[in-house]
C-alpha cells in the first residue's frame, strides 16, 4: 500500500473513532512514554534502558496501546503520534 494511501485510510479510521482521542483515558501514562519514544525512533531495548524497565515489559505495554488504538504497523504508530502531538515533524 502506498503511504498516500496508508495515510489515507489512517486518517477515515481516526475519523470513524473520534479523532480528538483523549489519550488519558485511553492510555495509561506509561503507555503514552512508550509510544512517543517508539514515534522518536528509539528500539525496544533502547526504551527499556532509558526507562528502567525490562524489553518484555516494553513489548507489552506496546501490544497494549496498538490494540486499544487499532495501530497496526511501525508508521500507524508515527502517524498517530505527530497527529495526536505527542512528537513533531523536525524541520
Amino acid at each position: 500500500m502506498s503511504s498516500q494511501v496508508s495515510e489515507q485510510v489512517f486518517d477515515a479510521f481516526l475519523a470513524a473513532n473520534g479523532a480528538s482521542l483523549e489519550l488519558e483515558k485511553v492510555l495509561a501514562e506509561r503507555e503514552r512514554e512508550i509510544l512517543q519514544l517508539i514515534a522518536e525512533g528509539n528500539t525496544d531495548p533502547q526504551i527499556a534502558e532509558k526507562l528502567s524497565i525490562s524489553i518484555r515489559t516494553v513489548e507489552k505495554h506496546r501490544a497494549n496501546f496498538r490494540a486499544s488504538l487499532g495501530l497496526i504497523s511501525q508508521t500507524d504508530i508515527v502517524h498517530f503520534a505527530i497527529q495526536q502531538g505527542i512528537v513533531s515533524l523536525k524541520e
